[in-house]
């Protein structure tokens, strides 16, 4: 429950899905073990849609010349000012795949995902709010539309300032700085037109990696 994600999170750009698109390994597990963050493996491949959609978003933000390169060299890493994190701790390699090495490691089976869910708000949702107080991250974008509700109540505090893009499929909180999109894995969920609007928000709230408070 501790584990939030990777990267440098202190008043960078908070990039938030639902859960890690693997399950976790033994040596996955020591590696974070008793960490809220870590920068990401400067050897990890980071070819991926995730990955990339978020490396263009940067790329476009700070004025790299390169989104391969911008992945490949900084996303994610020590210093970089991006951050990349998860609602759920444990990962999945699809949404209805559940480990069954989770069972004999955390005592948790397939049937106890209302269980898992209850103790992720009860006692995850609580240090992620913790870790956003202390890092105060510039903005939050928050991608996966089916999880829209979950993010509100761990990143909103104000509801009433918002606005909807409804044909980007992109709901923005100016108060709080932020952003409900798509999923960044589909495309049909996060257009090209969509990925340039939440480059627009976040150029209009002056929120650039590499000009920040550490």
């Amino acid at each position: 429950m501790n584990f939030i994600g990777w990267g440098d999170p202190a008043n960078s750009i908070w990039f938030f899905g639902l859960e890690e698109g693997a399950a976790f390994q033994q040596t996955y597990l020591n590696e974070i073990d008793g960490k809220a963050f870590v920068p990401i493996d400067e050897q990890k491949n980071l070819d991926w849609p995730v990955a990339n959609k978020t490396a263009t978003i940067l790329t476009k933000i700070t004025g790299a010349p390169s989104v391969a390169d911008y992945r490949d060299k900084i996303l994610w890493r020590g210093g970089s000012g991006s951050f990349n994190g998860n609602l759920l701790p444990l990962g999945k390699a699809s949404r209805q795949q559940w480990s069954d090495d989770y069972e004999r490691l955390f005592g948790i089976s397939a049937n106890d995902l209302g269980y898992y869910i209850e103790l992720v708000r009860e006692i995850r949702y609580p240090k992620i709010k913790q870790l956003k107080e202390n890092a105060k991250p510039q903005a939050i974008v928050c991608f996966g539309k089916e999880c829209w509700s979950e993010f509100k109540q761990v990143f909103v505090e104000h509801p009433y300032d918002v606005k909807e893009y409804g044909d980007e499929k992109i709901v923005v909180y100016d108060s709080d700085r932020v952003i409900l999109c798509g999923h960044f894995s589909y495309g049909v969920h996060f257009t090209n037109k969509a990925l340039d609007l939440v480059v627009e928000i976040l150029e209009g709230w002056g929120v650039n990696p590499e000009k920040r408070n550490k």
